[in-house]
């Protein structure tokens, strides 16, 4: 699971959850910010155990990212 624009996290960790214990969520934002405040929320909650076991991750990523063929 792909999810761009990824705002606070939790939608991208439910995702994770969503797509079961062989499955990946990857967030993708083009605000570095985002993404560290992201990574903050996830560890704070519940979900942290998804970013240590690879699960669930985040990632800075340009136009490169938002170009599809």
């Amino acid at each position: 699971m792909i999810a761009f624009c990824i705002g606070t996290g939790y939608l991208t960790a439910c995702f994770a959850l969503m797509v079961g214990e062989k499955g990946r969520a990857v967030g993708i934002e083009h605000i570095p910010q985002l993404v560290e405040h992201a990574i903050e929320n996830v560890k704070a909650s519940q979900a942290t155990s998804l970013l240590a076991s690879g699960r669930l991750t985040f990632h800075v990523g340009g136009e490169y990212y938002f170009r599809f063929g």
